[in-house]
């Protein structure tokens, strides 16, 4: 980001606030990769299963073994940074539907293809393993007292509008 000019030009702290790339480095890519391996590595294994994942034909034979593999991808995406499941469920579930519409706007036709259920039962396979994993995550950040405790100091406030600007 930009926050550094607000150091150059004395403006630190703009608005009793230290820039947001001081504050939220991982918020900045380039920086993960010297500060947060853990956040480049989950990146990455995210963009292998999404690779795996839109390469999917419709004649694929095997697709709960593939699926399987990329489940595999997606539950070490989310031993290093869980949230990112999100991204990558969103990326999956709006290729199929981008895909669903193509199909039903060139055929008016509401009865999807093959690939369409292909992709479809790809990505359930995919998301069994990670899905157990993020409701194991959620289970235990709301028994377990010590989770509770870190999880309520993980609260950080957002700051002035002005700083996303210059982020």
């Amino acid at each position: 980001g930009l926050g550094w000019v607000l150091i150059l030009l004395g403006l630190n702290p703009l608005l009793g606030e230290f820039p947001l790339d001081f504050l939220s480095p991982e918020s900045y890519g380039f920086l993960s990769w010297y500060a947060f391996p853990h956040i480049a590595a989950s990146r990455g294994l995210m963009l292998l299963a999404l690779r795996r994942f839109l390469l999917v034909k419709e004649t694929y034979t095997n697709l709960w073994k593939d699926g399987l593999v990329t489940g595999l991808m997606l539950l070490g995406m989310c031993f290093c940074q869980p949230l990112t499941i999100i991204v990558a469920a969103i990326l999956m579930i709006a290729s199929i539907g981008f895909h669903y519409v193509r199909v039903w706007i060139t055929t008016k036709d509401w009865k999807p293809d093959g690939l369409v259920l292909a992709k479809f039962k790809y990505g359930f396979w995919s998301g069994i393993l990670p899905g157990l994993y993020v409701v194991y995550l959620l289970i235990k950040f709301t028994t377990d007292d010590y989770l509770l405790i870190w999880n309520q100091q993980t609260n950080i406030k957002s700051l002035p509008f002005v700083h996303y600007i210059f982020g």
